[in-house]
């Protein structure tokens, strides 16, 4: 094997620690050899490859006598650490060396039928002494990557070999990480190899504890002090565990993946409301496939058939209630409800929402009991047979999640309904349909106020029913009161959208007119006068005629809102006194 010039020769990392590993040309999975040079007791780390044998025999040879190996660690059982053992057997010509491992790995490893006896780490209290005073430390790091995975802390330099735990694949070989951009590299390893982020925080956790000054990895880079507790740090908050996609073996593919997915459900998990989720997981879908829109369609209130759209191509920060066009959603929700655990259209033809020969991805979204509660569809800009199908295994990951989402985002939407209703009950007058006297307290004392700071004008006026007693007490109470809601239907539908009404009294209604001056105040009150004047109020089989009396002022020099109403009252006072029907 042609051996890189700079890497000929050992190098020595740290007092007496050599690299006698080789540099496999073209192979991002370099696989490094450690020796620790300790007289009659050298220690052999990690011993490599049939590959890379002959290598790191005549490095060895540069630096003591084969001979002065006692102890072969073996961190784990795989191949590229112990396939050359039964030939450095042969070479080590000593009856007293040892194979130093995990008693877990031992149970594999004794089937390869070796002549040197095993010296178990956790048979002896997890240290090996050596004779000049060095000592090992074992640190148990199970799981990271197989059971019985463990880590070699050489307390005279706080060397740490870590094994697998470090590692990396690396584009171009570097025996030494350059700087934190080495992260990304055991950024791919550690998301392939370790199980979960608790195992690897587990295992960061303990090594943190001997506080190494430089780590020597089976694979990647060796890290320097300076970059050890950045890279701990990172990996730390790393997601492990690459799911397997599609059969798909790509490491780098699985790992944008991976973090594809891990950023959908922590966006469907951490953003409170839907419609923010989706604009984001929009762009996280678009690394995989080109997505032209994502939406969601639910039925809000199946009794009501009222429908509730999400889209990420709305520029609205909330859900889009659906009260028209409800058969082109029924269409789609129906479309939606027919499909299995997710469907792939390739030509969906859909000519009431201008869809004709478009791909989809097309997700029924259930409840827990698989109570069907609406559906997600990605529109595509691309065919459906260009996508990588690894890249659509991703979407029937997070079809539950979603759900889970949606179902949170309808219960929110109820509860906002409810209260909603609540609070028109607290506000609105339930005969006339006008708010109450508790809005007025609490709501239009803030007009006035404003009006007062940015210098507006505002205005209100004051109606009330002559002679209503009279109607009452000729007619009836439930004649005055039909009577009543008529004119407040007239009061509400002369005023304009920002103008407020409320009923005041027991038939006395009161008006807020922001940005309005009292001759137009005035104007609005003799329109309306006017018009009840004019009209016939007919009910069981009666006609009946109705007059009013408004009194109107503008905000001048008053200090709140019921100043301002007692001075709209004294007007009315005159109104009525003064012969009725007539505002002043």
């Amino acid at each position: 094997m042609t051996q890189d010039p700079c890497y000929a020769q050992p190098i020595e990392i740290a007092k007496d620690i050599f690299w006698v590993g080789c540099v496999i040309p073209q192979d991002s999975f370099q696989c490094h050899v450690y020796l620790i040079n300790n007289g009659d007791e050298s220690i052999l780390i990690d011993p490599g490859s049939v590959i890379t044998f002959s290598e790191t025999i005549k490095k060895i040879s540069e630096i003591t006598q084969l001979k002065n190996i006692k102890y072969l660690i073996c961190h784990h059982q795989d191949p590229d650490i112990t396939s050359c053992i039964s030939r450095l057997e042969k070479l080590i010509n000593r009856n007293d060396k040892f194979i130093v491992t995990h008693w877990r790995a031992q149970a594999l490893l004794k089937h390869y039928q070796w002549e040197t006896p095993f010296w178990l780490i956790d048979q002896n209290d997890w240290q090996l002494n050596l004779k000049n005073g060095r000592r090992l430390r074992f640190i148990f790091t199970p799981y990271a990557h197989f059971p019985g995975a463990f880590c070699t802390f050489d307390e005279t330099t706080k060397t740490l070999f870590s094994s697998d735990l470090f590692g990396g694949f690396t584009k171009t070989f570097s025996l030494f990480a350059q700087d934190e951009n080495y992260f990304e590299e055991m950024k791919v390893f550690h998301e392939h190899y370790i199980p979960s982020k608790e195992i690897l925080y587990n295992a960061l956790v303990q090594i943190e504890r001997y506080n190494p000054e430089l780590i020597a990895p089976q694979h990647g880079s060796i890290i320097k002090k300076e970059l050890i507790q950045p890279m701990i740090n990172r990996l730390k908050e790393l997601e492990c565990g690459l799911f397997q996609f599609g059969g798909d073996s790509n490491i780098l593919k699985l790992s944008k993946i991976n973090r594809v997915l891990k950023g959908i459900v922590d966006n469907l998990a951490l953003n409170p409301r839907l419609i923010n989720a989706l604009r984001h997981i929009k762009k996280l879908m678009e690394e995989l496939v080109a997505v032209d829109e994502f939406l969601i369609v639910a039925p809000l209130e199946p009794e009501r058939q009222k429908l509730v759209l999400f889209s990420t191509n709305s520029k609205a920060s909330y859900p889009i209630f659906v009260e028209e066009e409800q058969e082109k959603f029924e269409q789609l929700l129906e479309m939606m409800r027919k499909a299995r655990n997710i469907s792939l259209e390739k030509k969906i033809e859909m000519p009431r929402w201008g869809l004709c020969n478009k791909s989809a991805i097309i997700f029924p979204l259930k409840t827990r009991d698989h109570r069907f509660i609406g559906g997600a569809i990605a529109l595509l800009r691309q065919n459906l047979d260009s996508v990588d199908t690894a890249y659509l295994d991703v979407f029937k990951r997070f079809v539950v999640p979603l759900s889970v989402a949606l179902e949170r985002e309808l219960n929110i939407l109820a509860a906002e309904e409810e209260k909603e209703k609540v609070y028109k009950i607290a506000i609105i007058d339930g005969l006339t349909g006008l708010f109450n006297r508790f809005y007025l307290n609490t709501v239009i004392d803030k007009e006035f106020y404003k009006a007062k700071r940015h210098n507006y004008p505002l205005s209100i006026a004051i109606f009330d029913i002559d002679f209503f007693k009279k109607v009452n007490d000729t007619y009836g109470h439930l004649i005055g009161d039909f009577i009543l809601k008529e004119i407040a239907k007239i009061i509400k539908k002369g005023l304009r959208k920002g103008d407020i009404a409320i009923r005041y009294g027991g038939e006395e209604i009161l008006v807020v007119l922001p940005f309005t001056k009292r001759s137009d105040a005035q104007s609005v009150a003799e329109r309306i006068r006017r018009e009840v004047e004019n009209k016939e109020f007919k009910v069981a089989g009666l006609t009946i005629k109705i007059t009013l009396s408004a009194g109107v002022a503008e905000v001048k020099n008053e200090h709140s809102i019921n100043e301002l109403i007692k001075r709209a009252d004294e007007n009315l006072y005159r109104a009525k006194y003064g012969g009725r029907n007539k505002v002043m």
